[in-house]
């Protein structure tokens, strides 16, 4: 019996050091900032920048032509007492920034302006397109009812990296590659 007792604790603390080890953990320094929601034309509109994304690492790979991939994530939910809240709006945008060595342009896609695309040979200019959101209209201020409490809850994360087949045997491991930002919440009164 204490030969069973120890081969199931051993177990499941690998099966613990398992989970642990394979959650994302906040990104060094980066976090969301200047979180914010405004009524503007009819539509509630947010904005939020990331704050301390890029390290040395990460500006090496997108120079040698990796793809790099920001996802924000945004709920807008009434707040409800004793009960769970209701959503009213819930996005999954990206920022990808790739590199065209044989130009030397870098080219920002940004999912939620349809085609539109940033294309400069300034890495500074296409950093702070890939770490802002501005302007994203998330929900008609009709689906909002007056005088009731909001929360905005977001966060961003840098997509796995995918690289082809061959060089995952290379580049196996890339610690830099699995952050993500904490939640963050702004509350307002409609």
């Amino acid at each position: 019996m204490p030969f069973v007792f120890r081969f199931s604790g051993l177990v499941l603390s690998c099966l613990l050091l398992v989970v642990v080890c394979h959650t994302p953990a906040p990104a060094d320094g980066a976090r969301l900032s200047e979180l914010s929601v405004t009524p503007s034309e009819g539509v509630l509109v947010f904005q939020a920048t990331v704050a301390g994304a890029f390290n040395e690492k990460m500006e090496a790979a997108i120079k040698s032509g990796v793809p790099v991939t920001f996802t924000f994530l945004i709920r807008a939910a009434r707040v409800r007492r004793m009960w769970f809240d209701r959503d009213v709006a819930e996005y999954r945008v990206s920022h990808t920034i790739t590199y065209d060595n044989l130009k030397e342009e870098f080219t920002v896609h940004r999912s939620w302006e349809g085609e539109k695309t940033l294309v400069t040979k300034s890495l500074d200019q296409a950093r702070n397109a890939m770490v802002r959101i501005e302007g994203l209209p998330l929900c008609s201020l009709d689906d909002l009812e007056r005088d009731t409490v909001y929360r905005v809850s977001a966060k961003a994360e840098l997509d796995k990296l995918t690289l082809p087949l061959y060089l995952h045997y290379v580049l196996f491991f890339v610690s830099f590659w699995d952050v993500e930002t904490d939640w963050h919440h702004v509350d307002f009164t409609y």
